[in-house]
């Protein structure tokens, strides 16, 4: 197995385990991990990066020989430690100090190449050129969180074949086209809050938008009922009230919007945990439940 994979595993274990840690309740933006996994992941990291700045800077050979000799001294210096507890201070000095150096020159070296690479960006939001891209369709399933995700896997993979292109100066770069820019606006409570009145497609993909934060809501009986997941309908409800309840089937819900029908799959109860729309209709009277408004 080559570095770019070692590289690629460490990162997928890193995503991996950031996507399952528990939510920091003071702070949704943040998770609870492993401490230990946490230092043994960015350990394994560095290591590898360590291996990428090998493959494709230290090649000269006055670099390779001093390279062979740095090992060959902390090889020597670990060795004699392990059998001498006299001399352990004094290695791990000797060996630090060589490895500070060592450190001190690859820091040196990124830090040059990171800066070259920050003066040819342009100073315009968004409108450096492309360097490389990889492209993934967005599936009527996807969310905000499953899309980050995918990106996120395809980010770091085009990131380990993209970074020796830049290193040896060998990649070729696109401009954008400044017509197509487009700006993320910050998100508002008012943004969250979901308009019966709007369509059935608009009302989806906010909800999809917003999972899995801060979470599209509506007002149930007066508490706010955050929606997790839908999909649309092609029923028609033209005696009905926008944000009224039309029917309940097997998986969600269905709520009449201008344009037709939505249906909610998962939901979340003010002061409940987020669950299945099936799970939260067994603790509603079905019968009465069909005609209410959402609001």
């Amino acid at each position: 197995m080559g570095v770019q994979d070692d590289t690629e595993k460490v990162l997928r274990a890193l995503h991996v385990m950031l996507a399952k840690g528990e939510q920091y309740p003071k702070e949704p933006s943040k998770v609870i991990v492993d401490k230990q996994q946490m230092l043994d992941l960015l350990s394994a990291l560095n290591q590898c990066m360590y291996q990428m700045q090998e493959k494709y800077e230290l090649t000269k050979s006055s670099r390779d020989k001093a390279e062979r000799d740095f090992r060959k001294q902390g090889d020597t210096i670990i060795m004699d430690a392990s059998h001498k507890a006299e001399d352990i201070y004094a290695a791990s000095v000797m060996y630090m100090d060589e490895a500070l150096n060592h450190m001190r020159d690859i820091m040196k070296e990124s830090n040059e190449n990171v800066s070259k690479i920050y003066a040819e960006l342009n100073e315009k939001m968004d409108d450096g050129d492309i360097i490389s891209q990889v492209e993934t369709p967005i599936l009527d399933t996807d969310t905000a969180s499953s899309l980050h995700d995918k990106l996120s896997v395809l980010g770091a993979k085009l990131l380990i074949e993209t970074l020796p292109s830049i290193i040896n100066g060998t990649n070729s770069r696109t401009k954008q086209n400044r017509d197509e820019v487009t700006f993320a606006f910050t998100i508002k409570r008012e943004d969250e809050r979901i308009d019966f009145s709007k369509t059935k497609r608009d009302i989806h993909n906010q909800i999809r938008g917003l999972n899995s934060w801060p979470g599209a809501y509506c007002l149930y009986e007066g508490k706010i009922l955050k929606v997790w997941n839908s999909y649309v309908t092609d029923n028609y409800f033209p005696a009905m009230f926008d944000g009224q309840i039309t029917n309940i089937y097997d998986n969600g819900f269905g709520v009449k919007v201008s344009n037709g029908e939505i249906v909610f799959t998962e939901v979340q109860l003010e002061g409940k945990n987020k669950m299945s729309a099936k799970e939260f209709l067994n603790g509603v009277n079905k019968e009465e439940f069909i005609g209410r408004v959402l609001d």
